[in-house]
């Protein structure tokens, strides 16, 4: 049960960061947070994550996840170009993300 509350605790952490102000420093550091995201499964934090990511997205960051996008893990590969598909826009990376998880748009 712990991780359930830990996991919804990710998800409010993510909103909550919308507030804040952060330095680079701390961007820099939460840019490298949401590749974790993506190389790990850890799906219920994943949405909010991508919805964040994109205010402090950069080139750099967009680099590092198109490169995700083609690695050889499939699962991998998928949570990385759900994510850009955020990046992109929040509608084409919902659309992604029900793709991603009930197979259909």
């Amino acid at each position: 049960m712990a991780g359930k509350v830990n996991d919804w605790g990710e998800a409010a952490a993510w909103d909550a960061l919308k507030k804040a102000s952060l330095t680079e420093k701390q961007k820099e550091r939460i840019r490298d947070i949401a590749i974790q995201y993506v190389r790990e499964k850890r799906l219920r934090g994943f949405r909010p994550m991508c919805l964040f990511i994109r205010r402090i997205s950069n080139a750099s960051f967009q680099r590092k996840v198109e490169r995700l996008a083609n690695y050889h893990d499939p699962e991998i590969r998928r949570r990385a170009r759900v994510l850009l598909a955020y990046l992109e826009s929040p509608e084409k990376g919902e659309r992604a993300h029900r793709e991603f998880h009930y197979g259909r748009a």
